[in-house]
């Protein structure tokens, strides 16, 4: 394994992948001891670049750390003026011994790294993991206008509703967009471990249905739709997320009793996911892929979905299959879907088991890799 990201051995498929050139894997943050310690001991999910890493050990992992120890004049400049994000770019740039191309984690490494290329004339390809954080931001049209046309520059988007958006509104040729679309530890979001870990609710009898995540989460809506449906259902809120430090929009709001607001671990959180009847990720019209992750662990854990259907939203449901779509801040629709699912158990549990086998076919970590190892190695761009 990459020697900045050693940690003690796991028990995974130790695969290797496709020979690729040598690969600069530019991440924002370095994992730390803790959190390896933590996923061998079951404690929480393998992060899907966990699996790239073992199938390519040669691969060099360019992390934020090392704009810290920048040798390269323009990096040490732009790290003492706090750019620190560009530092990291101009870093990844000049590392030796030198990557034949760049895989990032995100735009915002990915479109520094790829604009100070441009301007010192470095072709190796690029290809930026591609969330949609951006979309509605002017200086991302603007860079985008002197990047699109450039041949090394490939945009690996989270879905198909991405990939369209860089397609058709920021004229990226679509040979350069790929849907590698999403990924989850189906190994870890399994329905049948829950590990004993209790999840805290009042024993009322009434079905649980569970509402998961922070970012950019309209739980208003959730909770306008639910709150005169205490004798029906008891609804948990888990506002965590793994990727933002934030308070979600009902945390100071007087709650009705049988809807709770509470935050889990990755265990108690598969044991929420586990004793639900379905799932509910209801968002807020947002620039960026937001309840992707949620939506694909409840997949894995056999759950039936309610999403909102957002501009960015997910390609992971198929509707009236796996889950069900809502407008954004509908609150007759949301509370129509939710009742559909309370009022049919029987078709809450058929969509939650076509979601679990639509999960294992194609987000687990190894058939995200393959995607995104099919693009690096110049397949024909992926649409699932």
């Amino acid at each position: 394994m990459n020697e900045r990201l050693q940690g003690r051995p796991m028990e995974i498929v130790d695969e290797a992948g496709p020979s690729l050139p040598l690969v600069g894997y530019v991440m924002r943050s370095r994992p730390s001891a803790t959190v390896w310690e933590e996923i061998e001991a079951g404690l929480q999910p393998r992060p899907e670049y966990f699996v790239f890493l073992r199938r390519h050990p040669q691969t060099i992992v360019l992390d934020a750390s090392l704009s810290e120890q920048a040798t390269s004049p323009l990096a040490r400049l732009l790290h003492r003026r706090g750019q620190n994000v560009w530092a990291h770019a101009a870093t990844a740039l000049s590392h030796r011994p030198r990557p034949a191309l760049f895989l990032t984690t995100g735009e915002d490494v990915g479109l520094p790294l790829a604009m100070l290329a441009r301007l010192s004339g470095d072709r190796r390809p690029m290809y930026i993991i591609t969330h949609g954080s951006f979309l509605a931001s002017g200086k991302f049209r603007v860079l985008m206008r002197l990047l699109r046309h450039l041949p090394a520059i490939h945009f690996l988007c989270l879905s198909e509703t991405l990939r369209q958006r860089m397609i058709n509104e920021f004229g990226v040729p679509p040979p350069r967009a790929h849907n590698t679309s999403y990924a989850t530890d189906l190994a870890f979001f399994d329905p049948l471990r829950t590990d004993g870990a209790d999840v805290a609710h009042e024993e009322t009898g009434a079905p649980l249905v569970a509402a998961v995540g922070a970012a950019s989460r309209d739980y208003r809506t959730l909770v306008r739709a639910t709150a005169d449906l205490g004798e029906r259902l008891r609804l948990q809120i888990a506002a965590d997320s793994a990727w933002f430090r934030m308070s979600v929009d009902v945390a100071d709001e007087d709650l009705p009793s049988h809807i709770q607001l509470v935050s889990y671990p990755y265990t108690q959180l598969r044991a929420l996911y586990a004793s639900a009847r379905f799932v509910v990720v209801p968002l807020y019209q947002g620039r960026h892929a937001c309840g992707y992750s949620a939506i694909v662990e409840a997949m894995a854990m056999g759950k039936a979905v309610v999403a909102t259907r957002t501009e960015n939203y997910s390609d992971f449901i198929s509707e009236g299959e796996t889950g069900l779509y809502v407008p954004p801040g509908d609150v007759g629709a949301m509370r129509a879907a939710v009742l559909r699912l309370l009022d049919d158990p029987p078709l809450a549990r058929r969509m939650g088991q076509a979601a679990r086998q639509r999960a294992a076919a194609l987000f687990t970590e190894e058939a995200y890799v393959r995607r995104i190892e099919r693009a690096l190695g110049g397949g024909a761009p992926t649409a699932l």
